[in-house]
C-alpha cells in the first residue's frame, strides 16, 4: 500500500490503464451515480483518481480532465516531477477582503 495522494490532472482522452483495470471500483458520494465518482483499488483501498467528466461536462467545457494519484503509479518518483505551482482562489473574484468590506461597510 501506498500511503498519500498526489493528484495530477491529465487529459481523460491520455489516460491509460495498462494492469490492475479489473480492480478498479468506482465510488461516488451517494452511490456509483454520483457526478464525480472515485476510482478505487478493491484491494487495498486507495484512490487512484477521480472521473470529473459530468462535472466537467456541465461546466461546458470541452477539453475533460480527470484526476490521477500517480502515488499509486508503479515506480513513480517524485524527484523526477516538474512542479507548476499554480493558485486558483488568486484568480477567482471577488476577493475576499472586497466581498468582507462590502458587507461591513455598505449603506444598506
Amino acid at each position: 500500500m501506498r500511503n498519500g495522494y498526489w493528484g495530477v490532472h491529465p487529459l481523460k482522452r491520455d489516460i491509460e490503464w495498462t494492469h490492475g483495470e479489473e480492480h478498479i471500483k468506482l465510488y461516488a458520494h451517494g452511490g456509483t451515480e454520483g457526478k464525480n465518482p472515485f476510482w478505487l483499488c478493491d484491494i487495498c483501498g486507495c484512490v487512484l483518481g477521480t472521473d470529473a467528466t459530468a462535472f466537467m461536462e456541465a461546466l461546458g467545457l470541452e477539453e475533460i480532465r480527470c484526476t490521477v494519484n500517480v502515488k499509486m503509479l508503479k515506480d513513480f518518483d517524485p524527484e523526477k516531477v516538474k512542479v507548476r505551482p499554480f493558485d486558483l482562489p488568486k484568480l477567482m473574484p471577488p476577493k475576499y477582503e472586497d466581498y468582507i468590506e462590502e458587507i461591513y461597510h455598505s449603506k444598506a
